[in-house]
């Protein structure tokens, strides 16, 4: 039992550490660890995400958002959300990727 408080010590005490040298705060990388932590538990490796396109310094009319489609852990698809033009797959990765 004090093992595991130990270890639940060192953890949370490694998430503040981290939040010293990021831009999130320890209540956002804790959550971020929770979600990162279910993601990896998932029962399934095909799954359609989005994402924004944006070519950095341009204005808000310039950044498009695209929709990735993954399957069997591997990007296999992408189109534009607006028109559903065709991406090339090549320009994304998988979540896991991000």
């Amino acid at each position: 039992m004090v093992r595991h408080r130990i270890i639940a010590v060192i953890g949370l005490l490694s998430c503040f550490a981290a939040a010293c040298s990021s831009s999130l705060s320890p209540k956002e990388v804790l959550a971020l660890g929770r979600a990162e932590a279910l993601w990896a538990a998932r029962p399934f490796d095909s799954y359609t995400y989005e994402t924004v396109i944006s070519c950095g310094e341009c204005p808000d009319v310039m950044r498009h958002s695209a929709r990735v489609l993954v399957s069997n852990g591997k990007v296999v698809g992408a189109v534009l959300v607006a028109n559903d033009s065709v991406l090339s797959p090549t320009s994304f990765v998988t979540i896991d990727g991000l």
